[in-house]
């Protein structure tokens, strides 16, 4: 594997921490931490944070003027391909499905959005990831959320499941120690939730915990 896909597979384990907290409105959170590779020397790929701050801001105001219900349920869907610069195709990628709560979906969607125009899928790009599918949904009592990509074979599929969940172990060991922040604490709450499994050729990216849970989250990262 080269060092470009060994840097975009480092990334790639963080992807539900990051969906986590930008569904979180985390965005100091997301900028500290993509400076680990997006930024690192030998990196070929730098993110713009500008959408992730933008989606913060929104999710922000819409929760301090209490004009969204964080507990109603809702789902979003979308289905698209990855062109050659690792954006999605606008021809061929759409949201399939956006159900239930519109407010709270039509901010799931722009925080895939915000994901797409940051530069993010041209990781799924580096390890030759052409079709995305990326749900996100709430119901009476969880939050799920949901990447698969495809592979060229089910031998790199599985390969990549072994070592996304061994740099996500690393990371939790990291997160687990006593002289970890209050914020490395979150995270590990939500790489506690993740699992990645891999099914013939598709890898599966999937982050799911109990709704309370995940609003308090949300509150502490709003309040900060």
């Amino acid at each position: 594997m080269s060092k470009k896909q060994t840097n975009s597979v480092i990334f790639i384990a963080t992807l539900g921490v990051y969906i986590g907290l930008l569904m979180a409105g985390a965005a100091k959170n997301v900028n500290a931490q993509s400076e680990d590779v997006s930024n690192s020397p030998g990196s070929e790929r730098v993110l713009n944070k500008k959408p992730f701050w933008d989606f913060a801001e929104t999710l922000r105001t819409e929760i301090e003027a209490n004009s969204i219900d964080l507990n109603s349920p809702f789902l979003v869907e979308l289905k698209g391909t990855l062109n050659k610069d690792g954006f999605l195709e606008p021809e061929t990628s759409r949201f399939i499905r956006i159900e239930r709560d519109l407010k709270l979906a039509r901010l799931a969607s722009s925080a895939i959005e915000s994901v797409n125009s940051s530069g993010f899928f041209a990781y799924l790009s580096d390890i030759d990831a052409k079709e995305i599918g990326f749900l996100i949904s709430q119901n009476e009592a969880d939050v799920d959320i949901i990447l698969d990509f495809e592979t060229i074979t089910s031998t790199r599929a599985r390969s990549l499941q072994i070592t996304l969940n061994t740099l996500i172990d690393t990371v939790k060991q990291r997160n687990s120690l006593e002289d970890a922040t209050e914020a490395q604490k979150d995270d590990l709450v939500l790489l506690k939730a993740m699992k990645i499994t891999a099914h013939d050729k598709t890898v599966k990216i999937g982050l799911s915990m109990p709704k309370a849970e995940f609003h308090a989250l949300v509150i502490k990262y709003v309040q900060r």
